[in-house]
């Protein structure tokens, strides 16, 4: 890789420092704490298409009372 060395670890390598730097369920609340943001973003993004829908629905509702 270019002169770089090139580290290669395994899930329970990975799972064992955080385990150590973080606790034993740190890796459970950080699992946690991702689902949550992309919860988030998810509802972030479908209240901004209902808002869109809703300015369609207007245009429409106001097109056919005319």
């Amino acid at each position: 890789m270019h002169g770089n060395p090139w580290y290669r670890l395994l899930r329970h390598e990975v799972e064992s420092v955080v385990r150590e730097k973080f606790g034993s369920d740190g890796l459970h609340k950080q699992k946690l704490q991702k689902e949550l943001v992309d919860l988030e973003k998810e509802a972030r993004k479908l209240a901004s298409r209902v808002k869109a829908i809703e300015r369609r629905r207007a245009e429409l509702m106001r097109e056919l009372g005319e």
